[in-house]
């Protein structure tokens, strides 16, 4: 076993929490702050994208990620809440990561397309888990209409995900080249 990944301490939390309800609003603060990343994000996946259904399916995310912002920002306003900008090393690194693949012209553009759906599905899935974090304790603190706005969200970004994973498991059905280097 490595012994730096033993050593090494956990991370501390982006924002100081003395309680659930704070926990709770660091994480929207977070979600708000990678929802308006992801819009722009989202945007230049669309551009990278060869398969015209997948760019249609980063432009139709984009609309929605357009309105969990605005939700989002209800809910901070409804808390009395500010937003801050997005400290998260994860959400930050899967972000980079899509740009990096939308900007790589050395791939095949039907594997780009693979590799974007791959990116896309993994902000996916931490988008879905932190959404399913803020309703469970919004509903916890009784907070059942904000648990409401959030869970409008978190659906969309399952469906996002679902449309993501039967388009790529479509592509994946169509014969490939298989191209080796020797």
């Amino acid at each position: 076993m490595d012994r730096d990944l033993v050593a090494t301490p956990p991370l501390a939390p982006t924002t100081p929490t003395a309680n659930l309800h704070d926990l709770m609003m660091a994480q929207v603060r977070d979600l708000y702050a990678a929802e308006k990343d992801t819009v722009q994000v989202l945007t230049e996946l669309a551009r990278a994208a060869s398969n015209p259904q997948l760019a249609y399916l980063f432009r139709l995310h984009g609309s929605e990620t357009r309105e969990h912002i605005l939700r989002l920002k209800r809910v901070l306003d409804g808390q009395e809440t500010r937003p801050t900008p997005l400290h998260n090393r994860g959400k930050r690194g899967l972000l980079e990561d899509c740009i990096e693949l939308a900007s790589d012209q050395t791939l095949e553009p039907s594997v780009r397309d693979a590799a974007l759906i791959a990116v896309a599905q993994h902000l996916e899935h931490d988008e879905i888990a932190s959404y399913e974090s803020v309703c469970t304790w919004a509903c916890v603190l009784g907070l059942h209409e904000m648990a409401g706005q959030l869970a409008l969200s978190m659906a969309d970004e399952r469906r996002a995900e679902s449309r993501l994973k039967r388009l790529g498991e479509s592509m994946q059905a169509r014969p490939q080249r298989v191209h080796t280097t020797t």
